[in-house]
């Protein structure tokens, strides 16, 4: 499976061909800048958590959080964590909230645990710039 980290990079490189930049492997992310959106869980199949469940995601981001959006049925917790310190979590809500200049984030982590006696769905959306 190809780390998230690494597939963004390679995008990053054939954005910067198709679009006349840098033809070079050594073009960066600030050299041709797009959004990056994470979404969690990452595939349909994984929308439901069963009860007792935990999924649990890290990934270095070293980006600004513009914005996050989150499903998060009763008996369910969404923790994130910046550089292993809590900075949001949820429970029993639904939205989007947005961060008009940003809150950087070194390495993301994201833990989800079902509490509950049925399968719970929930869903993580997050913009970074």
């Amino acid at each position: 499976m190809v780390s998230d980290i690494v597939f963004c990079k390679e995008m990053y490189e054939v954005k910067a061909v198709i679009a006349g930049g840098k033809t070079s492997s050594k073009a960066t992310a600030a050299e041709v800048k797009d959004d990056l959106i994470l979404q969690y869980p990452e595939s349909i199949s994984e929308m439901e958590l069963g009860n007792g469940e935990t999924f649990t995601r890290e990934i270095a981001i070293n980006r600004r959080l513009r914005s996050i959006t989150v499903s998060c049925p009763e008996d369910t917790v969404v923790v994130l964590k910046n550089d292993n310190q809590t900075f949001l979590w949820f429970t029993d809500e639904a939205g989007n909230e947005k961060f008009p200049h940003g809150k950087f984030i070194g390495t993301l982590k994201i833990e989800v645990s079902n509490s509950g006696s049925v399968a719970a769905r929930w869903l993580c959306r997050m913009v970074f710039d």
